[in-house]
C-alpha cells in the first residue's frame, strides 16, 4: 500500500506538516519520523479498517440476536459483545502462529471499541426509527 500513497500522496507536505506527530499504540510508539507519511498512513488506515470490519461484525450480531433471536437489549448487547471480544482474541492468538505477525493486545482493544461502536449505532438508529414511527423502543 506504502508505494501506492507515496505516488498518489502530497508524502512530503504531509511530512512537513506533521513532523512532530507520534503517539503510542498499545507499547508501540508510532511516530512520523519512524514510519515516514506512508507508512503512517498505511497504520491508520489499517487500524480504521479494524474498527469498520468489527462494527460491522457488531452491528450485525447484536441486530440478530435482538431483532432475529428477541433477546431483550441488554442480553443482546452482552452476547454480542462477548462473541466479537473472543473472535478478536482468536484472530491475536492466531498470529503467534504466524509468520510476520505479532500480536497484540491493543487490537483486542481496538476491535471490541469498534464493535461497541456498531451496536450504539445499530441502538441509534433502531430508537431514531422508533421515534419516527412513534412507537417506543421494544
Amino acid at each position: 500500500m506504502q508505494p501506492w500513497l507515496q505516488q498518489h500522496l502530497p508524502i512530503t507536505a504531509i511530512e512537513k506538516h506533521f513532523a512532530s506527530f507520534e503517539f503510542y499504540y498499545g507499547r508501540e510508539k508510532i511516530s512520523m519520523k519512524d514510519s515516514g507519511a506512508a507508512g503512517l498512513i498505511e497504520f491508520l488506515i489499517r487500524k480504521l479498517a479494524h474498527v469498520v470490519e468489527y462494527a460491522i461484525l457488531g452491528g450485525l450480531l447484536f441486530q440478530l440476536l435482538r431483532k432475529g433471536l428477541r433477546f431483550s437489549v441488554s442480553i443482546s448487547f452482552f452476547l454480542a459483545l462477548l462473541f466479537c471480544v473472543l473472535y478478536a482474541s482468536s484472530d491475536e492468538i492466531h498470529q503467534l502462529f504466524t509468520a510476520g505477525r505479532n500480536p497484540k493486545m491493543a487490537d483486542v482493544y481496538l476491535d471490541t471499541a469498534g464493535a461497541c461502536l456498531g451496536m450504539s449505532l445499530v441502538s441509534l438508529f433502531s430508537w431514531i426509527r422508533s421515534r419516527k414511527r412513534g412507537k417506543a423502543i421494544e
